[in-house]
């Protein structure tokens, strides 16, 4: 008699919808993790009072989708997860920039690398993160730069290339971005293969509680996400749900080693680790005449992290002290020179520092350790409008 394998089960979402119904064919996972969705259901045990001294009924009580899948980054592949726990699907971004004249400044006196645009040129621009280049060629120059338009200035948060940055015309490299923002809330349907028993399970109306990333120069960058969800489907025979997949894509996993981090709008190379979660305290309530949840609710969501420098100079230690806000930008790639499409921007525009740590070791350098929340701040695309977000997950399109 067969019995499955943990080694060939498959997890398939479908694309992330207002409704939670499916949208087009299911795409299979890449995961490292593929123990949940799981069906969870409460016990109502009886407190009746036997004279034989023993528990005499229990029901199953109120029931959800609940469980983790964990993966390693790569470009694509976990589009879905993401745009699951930020409530909104990747989209091109809204009015990009073209051919704008920036002038360089090098870094001097304490002033970090910068462009100078003129003014009013950026303006209804803000706050905005964008790949700059001059051209799409080996020579030609590309940077993850941010507006700010207080300064008139281009802050050089990440070098893209090893080319020498100067003055020139600059154009955004099209993209696509998905930000943490409020409702509708987005949800999947997950199907669950078990192949070789020839069995599969199908879960409704799922989203994403939490979802963590980890950049560590141990491993590849790895993630994982709490699922929360309102209905699991019976166990039943392969091929019931008349659900197809699409193929998983087959891009290289991001490396710690070609990624690089910018604090407070100018690139950092001593950051030694950075882990971030995005957590959307979302809840399911128990309600009477039905034991499963009928809607998934909103809470306040948070995100927050932490980061660890080499210890060389008080200026992020101080920012704690004086309570200063600062940015924080990670450009995850899969080759060192930058210019391959693969290429994903993750951005915390207004980041505030808590508690920090040293690590004073017998041997080896000092660890500044610091844990920080991202706060929500208006972020705008060529419009006096923007967007209210915390986070932002930005990719080449």
């Amino acid at each position: 008699m067969a019995t499955q394998s943990g080694a060939t089960v498959v997890v398939n979402l479908s694309a992330p919808a207002i409704s939670g119904d499916p949208v087009g064919a299911y795409t299979s996972q890449r995961l490292t993790d593929r123990n949940g969705p799981s069906l969870e259901v409460g016990e109502l045990t009886s407190g009746e009072v036997s004279a034989e001294r023993q528990e005499t009924s229990v029901r199953s009580g109120f029931r959800q989708v609940t469980g983790q899948l964990g993966f390693e980054l790569s470009p694509e592949s976990q589009d879905d997860l993401i745009e699951l726990a930020t409530s909104e699907p990747f989209a091109g971004v809204a009015n990009p920039i073209s051919s704008q004249s920036l002038t360089y400044v090098p870094a001097a006196g304490g002033v970090a690398e910068h462009f100078t645009y003129t003014a009013n040129a950026l303006d209804n621009d803000d706050k905005r993160v964008a790949i700059f280049e001059t051209g799409s060629g080996v020579g030609d120059q590309r940077f993850v730069g941010r507006v700010d338009a207080s300064t008139t200035k281009v802050h050089v948060m990440v070098k893209m290339n090893s080319v020498a940055l100067a003055s020139g015309t600059f154009s955004e490299v099209a993209a696509q971005e998905s930000r943490v923002k409020k409702s509708p809330m987005l949800y999947s349907e997950i199907h669950k293969s078990y192949p070789d028993v020839s069995l599969e399970q199908v879960f409704s109306g799922v989203t994403v509680n939490n979802l963590s990333l980890s950049i560590q120069p141990g491993s590849l960058v790895t993630g994982s996400a709490d699922l929360l969800g309102l209905r699991a489907g019976n166990m039943q025979a392969a091929g019931t749900a008349g659900v197809t997949t699409n193929a998983a894509p087959t891009t290289t996993a991001y490396s710690p080693f070609a990624s690089c981090v910018g604090i407070g709008d100018k690139p950092v190379g001593v950051v030694s680790g950075l882990d971030f979660a995005i957590n959307n305290n979302r809840e399911t309530v128990p309600l009477l005449c039905s034991p499963d949840a009928d809607s998934v609710y909103e809470g306040v969501a948070n995100v927050t992290g932490t980061v660890t420098l080499l210890f060389e100079d008080a200026v992020e230690y101080n920012k704690f002290q004086d309570e200063e806000e600062t940015t924080l930008t990670v450009a995850l790639k899969d080759t060192v020179d930058g210019l391959s499409p693969n290429v994903m921007i993750v951005h915390f525009p207004r980041v505030r520092y808590n508690q920090p740590s040293f690590e004073v070791p017998a041997n080896g350098p000092v660890v500044l350790t610091l844990n920080f929340r991202a706060l929500q701040t208006e972020v705008k695309y060529g419009a006096a409008t923007g967007t209210q977000t915390s986070a932002i997950f930005h990719k080449i399109a």
